[in-house]
């Protein structure tokens, strides 16, 4: 029981870093190009989104795909950084995994879009389309 309490604390500290480091920084602006560039090199543990008991550091596109087909604390996460960046409801995301898809954000007309696409370790490819206001 302690265990899981000291892991949810450290999740906890990690993210909240996380988000008001991006925050504070507003180091992505508004290019949505750039954001989905850097998602491409973001590595976590694999243990930390999913049930998979596996301390392993995967790329975070691999867990967004993981999430597209399974569902983990991966979108929560990814929709907590969006908000930070963007603020709410002026992006949109739609990531698409082996015909399963999650929308993150507002479907509504935007002025700028990026998208890319995310070779998967486990085979397959990620595909990612952010859209901004």
């Amino acid at each position: 029981m302690m265990d899981t309490m000291l892991f949810l604390t450290i999740i906890i500290l990690a993210l909240t870093v996380s988000v008001h480091l991006v925050q504070d920084d507003r180091c992505y602006g508004k290019d949505p190009d750039e954001f989905l560039s850097d998602l491409s090199e973001v590595e976590v543990r694999l243990s930390d989104f999913t049930d998979i008991e596996d301390d392993s550091l995967v790329f975070f596109t691999d867990v967004l795909a993981y999430t597209a087909v399974n569902g983990s604390d991966a979108e929560r996460y990814l929709h907590e950084i969006l908000d930070s960046v963007y603020g709410d409801s002026s992006y949109g995301m739609e990531l698409e995994f082996q015909g399963k898809s999650i929308f993150l954000g507002e479907r509504q007309f935007f002025s700028e879009m990026g998208s890319r696409q995310y070779s998967v370790s486990i085979g397959g490819s990620l595909y990612v389309t952010l859209s901004l206001r």
